[in-house]
């Protein structure tokens, strides 16, 4: 039996002024595990790094620019990937911004996009992430900000 992995991670939702939270489009490398498909911003908590320091430094690293963000909520999470169980802590955070993907300078990933419900429901997500989006969409629905 596969030994059970349990890394703590943090995903981040940048709110635009519609709604909507931002995902970005992983690289279609086929050396990274689930290439070509949606995720939240984020990544995983270093040791010795709290969820909202690790928070802020995924969202410098990958958009250069953190707004202030708010803790949301935590996740019980578990995935299988090649035979390994992975039981993940999601710690989820939300921060507002207005800029638009073109003022983003994303630099992990293929693009980054703002999503409402409908697009989640129809876009396949790295790591089962859509959960996430779906439990925002359904405590807060998509009514503008």
């Amino acid at each position: 039996m596969a030994e059970l992995v349990r890394p703590a991670t943090v995903s981040i939702f940048l709110r635009d002024p519609h709604g909507r939270l931002s995902a970005h489009l992983r690289d279609d490398k086929p050396t990274i595990l689930y290439p070509a498909c949606w995720s939240t911003l984020g990544g995983a908590v270093e040791d010795g790094e709290s969820p909202d320091e690790a928070a802020r430094r995924e969202l410098l690293e990958e958009v250069e620019f953190c707004p202030s963000l708010t803790f949301w909520r935590s996740f019980d999470h578990a995935f299988e990937i090649a035979g390994q169980r992975y039981a993940v802590q999601i710690h989820a955070f939300i921060g507002e911004t207005d800029r638009t993907p073109a003022q983003i300078n994303l630099r992990e990933g293929q693009r980054l996009a703002f999503l409402n419900r409908a697009e989640v429901d129809n876009l396949p997500f790295a790591f089962a992430l859509d959960m996430l989006y779906r439990a925002y969409f359904d405590e807060f629905g998509e009514a503008a900000i």
